[in-house]
């Protein structure tokens, strides 16, 4: 059956289509039980009807309700109903950042930075849950007014595949090209790919905040595809010299061919935006090198309920009859290419620290903890903070050690004490 306006999913009334993708569409919705409105996304009949796209569709709403954060759309459930699988996600009023630039052309640098500086809070977030985007660009940034003060700047779309292969029905090449304007070379090429892609992405949305164009801008999926791999950077100084040269420099690094030249993070990338465009003397803002690739652990191990964590994922590039399709599915492997290690002083954020744990603890031991940190982990081999972790289902709560290996491992060993805490 078609969905219609006054149609039922899950108990969802449909209200009218907010829009359509590779996946499925996207309708504005009433709550069966609440006073509000949702955001319905119902996976096409077609894919509905495929084990793996199925699994796929039901795994990537899993990955997201992992995401709690101010600037991310929440997922609210997911369900079947009949042969439709859907998912239902919070309603943002407002407008997408790209409608604002077909309307109103380059922002001020003022409301660049600040759009940049939430995605990029987003995203960072979501790199700690060891969720990539994969598909940063201005359609999936959502602007919301607020009475009392600036529009909240919210990222949507994480995790879902935008094109499917030999689904011509459903992706047209005006959404591929739009997707390949702001992917990483590392993307295009099907590469490894690691947070830095996402940096990448949101370089290439502030170079279109700032300049009103997208960084490759051609109809011809293969010929934008190449640009991507292999054309030169635009100078942003070219377009717009009125802008600080700092800030050039800052959007290139962002903006590199070879992602170990980029900003390790997304928030690291806002901040030496931000500076670029304050007044006065750039500030001396030491960036670290990329994360290294996952590597063996040394032999040396924590004798008892020991947990060692490596982060990877992977990214599948279909190239067919001529045009170009992204899956983006989010799967472990393990990576022996090489990669430069961090400094010695730099350190992992606590709260990255602490969500690790959580997630790798339940993805390989099948047990649901909460960790909490307050320190920082320097890098240096031997490095170690104290937490503290909480069993699911008990409510225990025990003493935790999370130990460096070294700078040249991206991976931490922890020990968990061998009595809870009083």
């Amino acid at each position: 059956m078609e969905l219609r306006a006054g149609s039922r999913v899950g108990g969802y009334e449909l209200v009218r289509p907010l829009g359509e993708g590779g996946m499925g569409s996207v309708w504005l919705a009433h709550h069966p039980n609440l006073p509000r409105d949702v955001a319905l996304k119902v996976l096409h009949p077609d894919l509905a009807r495929t084990p793996d796209q199925r699994a796929r569709f039901s795994r990537e709403a899993e990955m997201v309700c992992r995401l709690s954060h101010p600037n991310v759309v929440d997922v609210i459930d997911r369900g079947q109903d009949g042969d439709r699988l859907w998912m239902s996600m919070q309603y943002v009023p407002g407008e997408d950042l790209a409608s604002r630039l077909q309307r109103a052309g380059a922002a001020p640098p003022a409301e660049a930075v600040r759009i940049v500086a939430a995605v990029a809070a987003a995203l960072d977030h979501a790199h700690s849950r060891g969720l990539l985007h994969r598909d940063v660009k201005p359609a999936n940034v959502l602007l919301s007014p607020q009475p009392d003060g600036p529009e909240r700047v919210l990222l949507a779309d994480f995790g879902i595949a935008r094109g499917m292969e030999g689904s011509g029905q459903l992706t047209s090449t005006g959404q591929v090209v739009a997707s390949f304007s702001y992917a990483s070379p590392e993307q295009v090429s099907g590469r490894q790919l690691d947070p830095r892609t996402d940096v990448y992405s949101l370089a290439a949305v502030l170079f279109e905040l700032l300049t009103g164009r997208r960084l490759f801008d051609t109809d011809d999926p293969i010929a934008l595809m190449w640009q991507v791999v292999n054309a030169p950077t635009p100078d942003l100084r070219s377009l717009r010299p009125d802008l600080p040269p700092r800030l050039a420099e800052v959007l290139a690094r962002g903006l590199a061919k070879d992602p170990e030249q980029r900003y390790r993070s997304c928030g690291l990338f806002a901040a030496a935006v931000r500076d670029a465009l304050a007044p006065g003397p750039a500030p001396t803002r030491q960036q670290p090198p990329p994360p290294p690739a996952p590597l063996p652990l040394t032999p040396a191990r924590p004798r008892r309920r020991t947990w060692v964590w490596a982060l990877a994922s992977a990214l599948v590039v279909l190239l067919l009859a001529g045009a170009a399709v992204l899956v983006v599915v989010l799967v472990g492997r393990e990576d022996d290419d090489p990669a430069v290690p961090p400094p010695e002083g730099e350190t992992v954020p606590a709260a990255e620290v602490a969500a690790t744990v959580e997630r790798q603890t339940e993805d390989q031991e099948g047990v649901g903890v909460a960790v909490t940190c307050d320190t920082d982990l320097a890098v240096a081999a031997g490095e170690s903070v104290r937490c503290e972790l909480e069993e699911d289902g008990t409510g225990a709560v025990y003493g935790l050690t999370v130990t460096s290996a070294g700078p040249e491992y991206d991976e931490f060993e922890w020990q968990v004490d061998d009595e809870p805490v009083d």
